[in-house]
């Protein structure tokens, strides 16, 4: 199961006070990836936050994810759950067409 996390930073002053946290999220988020629990991870240029996308056998083990995130505190965290576009459009648009001919 695929899910993108979205961090956004909300403290005006955490790229000072949240530099111990940063390095945490590194070595945690370069775990995650050569673990393969973890596709990608993107921090964002202008701002404490950013994305990553993570791929999870379970929900128990996202929410164990979110417990160790590094980042909880200096951040709000939002979880978004991925499919397959390809089989997403393909059951929207066969949706469409049935609403269509009735």
């Amino acid at each position: 199961m695929k899910f993108l996390i979205l961090d956004k930073g909300f403290c005006p002053d955490a790229q000072v006070r949240c530099v111990p946290k940063l390095r945490e999220a590194m070595k945690v988020f370069g775990g995650w990836v050569k673990a393969a629990k973890m596709e990608s991870w993107y921090h964002f240029a202008d701002r404490v936050g950013g994305i990553g996308i993570v791929n999870v056998e379970s929900l128990e083990e996202l929410n164990e994810m979110l417990i160790e995130h590094p980042l909880a505190g200096i951040t709000t965290t939002e979880v978004y759950p991925l499919v397959d576009p390809h089989i997403s459009l393909a059951r929207q648009i066969a949706w469409e067409e049935r609403a269509e001919a009735s």
